[in-house]
């Protein structure tokens, strides 16, 4: 990750170091020099139109008011939505807005996750509620989800 200015990065992983191996995180404070400006290091060392083919590709299908309906439970999209959001965060390192042009698509794209999600979530709740009610379970209910549906997220579909 790249981060504008300075991170307490010891810190915040002071809660975790004791669970980290030796070496397992790799950190440096760097600065610009003059005549090797740090937005063309970020464009050279990053694929930025993959990153961004990425983001717009999650907005394309997460966009649409139809991808509520991708499959026949909210539970089920929403799964779906979180993987290909899981998806997009891996292929995007969040480079500071800076070094990115007035069209680079992550704010949108949060904006699009964060809508979905938030539109998907009460009924989604009720149904993993269900699915884990003991009570549920004692009036007859096996407690075996449905079979998979065919679908598959987009994170899973070619590009």
């Amino acid at each position: 990750m790249v981060g504008p200015g300075e991170v307490d990065l010891a810190g915040s992983l002071e809660p975790l170091r004791q669970d980290l191996p030796a070496h397992a995180v790799v950190a440096f404070h760097a600065r610009e020099l003059a005549g090797f400006p740090i937005a063309e290091s970020v464009r050279a060392a990053w694929d930025i139109e993959a990153i961004r083919r990425e983001h717009l590709a999650f907005i394309e299908i997460w966009d649409d008011p139809a991808a509520a309906s991708l499959a026949p439970s909210a539970l089920t999209v929403q799964t779906m939505l979180v993987a290909d959001w899981l998806a997009l965060l891996r292929a995007d390192p969040r480079l500071p807005g800076e070094f990115m042009d007035a069209q680079w698509p992550a704010t949108r794209s949060t904006e699009v996750y964060r809508r979905m999600h938030e539109r998907l979530a009460e009924e989604s709740a009720a149904e993993f509620a269900a699915l884990v009610t003991p009570a549920r379970r004692r009036s007859g209910y096996g407690g075996h989800p449905s079979a998979p549906f065919p679908t598959r997220s987009a994170a899973a579909r070619p590009r």
